[in-house]
């Protein structure tokens, strides 16, 4: 009776920490990605991307390539809903600010239209679509 007491308790306290195993060091990671262009639908190379989790002290930045496109990532908490930022700036354009939420699907599209400083707008245009 005592070692069957004993192995329920033993057989409990596994099934436990098996559930919340997972739940240990659980991160969220949102990638995003796009192709940065210009007012003509030229693409951007060297556009400074800057994707920050709200919160976060370290921003991952990159570059864009000679086509334009861009890829950057980042760790969050793993909530369904952490506001997310995303800036792209380059010398001579306007800089572009992006605020969205991470969604349950961690990729999201979003292509950039930079606008020449000098055009007078106060903002670039920018589309977004979730992948």
């Amino acid at each position: 009776m005592i070692g069957t007491m004993r192995l329920r308790r033993t057989a409990l306290a596994i099934s436990v920490a098996g559930l919340l195993l997972p739940c240990l060091g659980c991160d969220g990671y949102t990638r995003v990605h796009g192709t940065i262009r210009d007012a003509s639908g030229f693409p951007v190379a060297g556009a400074i991307v800057v994707f920050n989790p709200k919160g976060s002290t370290y921003p991952k930045q990159t570059k864009s390539l000679a086509d334009g496109t861009y890829t950057v990532g980042s760790t969050h908490a793993p909530f369904l809903h952490v506001p997310l930022t995303l800036v792209v700036s380059k010398e001579g354009y306007t800089t572009v600010g992006q605020e969205f939420n991470s969604t349950r699907e961690h990729v999201r599209l979003m292509d950039v239209v930079l606008l020449p400083e000098d055009s007078g707008a106060e903002k670039s245009q920018q589309s977004s679509t979730s992948k």
